[in-house]
């Protein structure tokens, strides 16, 4: 019986890995994409985000979208600029810090490492949020991890942790696995995952959290979600890791059926902003926003659509809701 499965399940996952692959080939040229659409109109502001999260940075169709975007745009507002003066650009853990160094960012948005020289800002005690409950028993055990915790062994880039400020997250979420749905049972122990190969994206401290918390995985880190995807389609890799928010965007936007997410936590993941290191000013006034934010009900809504959007389910206790 399990013979005449197997070449079924085997041909299931070939066609997502193709679809995987070409989600790649096209994400690969976002680097020469227009960083807008349309001219800007007066001065601008540039921020960067993720392309490949589906639901939370993500470029598709021509334009950016998702719980990461939404934040930026309510940020640059407060700010003062205008939708048409928004110029956003890609960001991954690996450029993160060159996008500030350079002055081609004026912010980040996204999921980034903790830098060792300082921490977020927390927004979430400004004000009311959700009102949602957790979604399993993840939520109150979760652990932060930053670059200072993780040790000699961070893959985080030192460039990334010194070069940039925090000015405050607006969302945590726990690390946790992405496995083929068939897996999600057996992956749930610890003692299953020993000598299972996790892929996590290169820079975004997910290996250092990964070998803490499951001494006995392989970690073999990828530039990017899709690659990571695509090992896993082709029997490369075990498992995806990254924060659930991600995760979730990722199963429903490329993964389909055929994947599934395994709930324990193994860290906690904050998304939140960033600028050029010492820049105290702008990293106050984004702060502000991220709060004022919270107070008027703009992330509670957003919240919402991400949850719609993806099917994750934001943790009130990691973030003050409730």
């Amino acid at each position: 019986m399990a013979g005449r499965r197997r070449p079924g399940r085997f041909g299931r996952r070939c066609a997502a890995a193709i679809a995987v692959l070409a989600l790649a080939g096209s994400l690969a040229a976002c680097g020469a994409t227009p960083a807008y659409v349309g001219a800007p109109d007066g001065p601008t502001i540039a921020i960067g985000v993720a392309v490949d999260e589906p639901g939370v940075g993500w470029w598709h169709d021509g334009r950016f979208s998702g719980f990461d975007v939404t934040v930026a745009r309510y940020v640059a507002d407060a700010l003062g600029y205008a939708d048409k003066q928004i110029v956003f650009t890609p960001v991954t853990p690996q450029t993160a810090s060159g996008l500030l160094g350079q002055g081609r960012a004026d912010l980040l948005v996204s999921a980034l490492p903790v830098g060792e020289s300082g921490r977020f800002v927390d927004a979430r005690d400004a004000g009311n949020g959700t009102g949602n409950d957790a979604g399993d028993e993840a939520g109150n055990r979760s652990g932060s991890v930053s670059a200072s915790t993780a040790g000699p062994e961070s893959d985080v880039p030192e460039d990334v942790r010194d070069g940039a400020e925090d000015a405050g997250s607006y969302l945590v979420a726990p690390q946790q696995l992405l496995v083929h749905r068939d897996d999600v049972r057996t992956m749930a122990s610890m003692g299953s995952l020993a000598g299972k190969v996790v892929c996590t994206v290169l820079g975004s401290g997910g290996a250092a959290a990964l070998t803490k918390a499951l001494p006995g995985v392989v970690v073999r880190p990828r530039p990017s979600y899709p690659q990571c995807l695509t090992a896993l389609m082709v029997g490369e890799a075990d498992a995806v890791s990254a924060d659930g928010a991600v995760l979730a965007g990722l199963a429903r936007g490329y993964g389909g059926d055929y994947l599934g997410i395994v709930r324990r936590p193994l860290a906690s993941v904050a998304h939140g902003v960033r600028v050029k290191a010492g820049n105290a000013r702008l990293a106050r006034k984004v702060n502000e926003a991220l709060r004022a934010m919270r107070r008027d009900g703009s992330w509670a809504r957003a919240v919402r659509t991400l949850e719609e959007e993806t099917g994750y389910r934001v943790e009130a206790g990691l973030n003050g809701v409730g």
